[in-house]
């Protein structure tokens, strides 16, 4: 990946074309140019190839949009290593997103809360997507199919790939039951151990980095770009106090939960506090953050799902911000995936309410059915072929194997599955003219 060009500070570009500036700002051109391009705010190696109003230098115009920013900055407590603050702006996409998570979100959670069956399944389902997703972001090659397999059937993992993908869903799973304390460096140390376990050397598990030992530690890109030198151990400690204290108080003017989630993610990246697994535990810290502020429908989102599918824009994201210290990058980056994953639950729940109207015969049908057992029977019509254990049906509605053997031998006792191979196995397919 190409490092991008360092956009040109408008105090200089003021010291030679004042007047031009100041008859740019009031140009209606220029304003209307400025306000439609708020929607995208591009950073510079992008921007600067846009089509100017009045064919006016591209710093000219880009001067005037970081002027106009200027009087909206909001600054964060994340300071650079040349001691200045981050700051941000809140376009209208940002603020369109806020709104939408706190009028959409607690419809995410009431939808699933009516239904526990339905609840338990989208979690662990969720669960395992954001545990895979984040694990390939990182360079784990497993399969999404035969992660999920393992994941589901608990099997051991055969290879570090599928031992990061084990790691971070034991994590998030860690998160979860953690989202009523406050944050402390034991809990990141203890995250990271999770997240590294037979992944990385012993040496680097559950240890922030130190100087001088550490201190050319860097993220390198696959064609061997350096993307970012983090700052030297020796600070990290001190750097994390603060990062530490940002998330547990809420000191000074208030900022939106959700703008106060990313802005955590990208300082526990930034500062990269260990060795390897950076990129894991700050997503982590995310989910953790958004769950202690009781947006609770985040445990039905897999944000690093599609974060994944635009690997090459959070890059783009994360070193815009570092080079600009503008964090308005990266928080609009966060913010249109967020839209994203909630909308794939939106999605998901019209289906299902669609799915609930055309099954109604269904219902009445194998109306002797348990709710488990029916929710085989719609997975099994909309899946010709595919195979059941009662070991996967054990975990996926986290019930005892009792009941789960139960389930399914219920199944094959009215003669809607039949048993394959070994009984030791335990392998069971649906019999299809018999759920016509």
């Amino acid at each position: 990946m190409k490092i991008p060009e360092t956009p040109p500070k408008y105090t200089e570009v003021l010291k030679n074309n004042r007047e031009e500036i100041i008859n740019a700002l009031i140009d209606p051109e220029v304003i209307d140019f400025l306000t439609k391009e708020e929607q995208e705010y591009n950073y510079w190696d992008k921007f600067k190839y846009l089509k100017m109003p009045k064919n006016l230098d591209p710093k000219i115009i880009w001067s005037c949009r970081e002027i106009r920013r200027s009087g909206k900055l909001i600054d964060s407590p994340i300071k650079s290593k040349d001691s200045q603050y981050f700051s941000y702006t809140l376009t209208p996409v940002i603020e369109k997103t806020l709104h939408q998570t706190d009028r959409n979100m607690p419809f995410i959670a009431a939808e699933f809360s009516q239904d526990a069956f339905d609840s338990r399944a989208m979690i662990i389902r969720s669960l395992m997507e954001e545990a895979i997703a984040s694990s390939r972001i990182e360079g784990a090659a497993a399969t999404r199919r035969k992660a999920k397999e393992m994941l589901a059937t608990k099997k051991k993992p055969s290879n570090s790939s599928e031992q990061m993908i084990l790691n971070n869903y034991t994590a998030i799973n860690y998160i979860r039951k953690l989202k009523e304390k406050p944050l402390s460096k034991e809990i990141l140390l203890d995250l990271h151990r999770i997240l590294s376990e037979e992944t990385l050397d012993s040496k680097e598990i559950g240890r922030f980095r130190q100087s001088p030992l550490d201190d050319n530690v860097e993220i390198i890109d696959s064609d061997g770009t350096v993307l970012h030198k983090p700052p030297h151990g020796k600070y990290v400690e001190s750097m994390l106090n603060d990062l530490i204290e940002f998330a547990n108080t809420n000191k000074g003017a208030f900022i939106h939960p959700l703008i106060k989630g990313i802005l955590l993610h990208f300082w526990l990246a930034w500062i990269h506090p260990f060795c390897d697994g950076n990129g894991r535990t700050a997503r982590a810290i995310f989910y953790w953050y958004m769950l202690k502020e009781k947006y609770w429908a985040f445990e039905y989102l897999s944000i690093s799902r599609i974060v994944l599918n635009k690997e090459g824009q959070y890059k783009r994201a994360f070193l815009n911000t570092e080079l600009s210290g503008d964090l308005t990058y990266f928080l609009m980056f966060n913010s249109k995936i967020i839209n994203e994953a909630a909308k794939e639950v939106h999605d998901y729940i019209k289906r299902r309410l669609k799915q609930e109207c055309l099954e109604t015969d269904i219902l009445k049908k194998f109306s002797m059915l348990n709710q488990r057992q029916r929710k085989i029977i719609f997975h099994a019509k909309a899946h010709s072929g595919r195979i059941y254990t009662i070991r996967r049906h054990q975990i996926q509605n986290n019930i005892a194997y009792a009941t789960a053997r139960s389930d399914i031998l219920g199944l094959v006792k009215l003669g809607l599955f039949t048993a394959m191979g070994s009984s030791k196995i335990h392998e069971f397919t649906p019999i299809s003219e018999k759920l016509k």
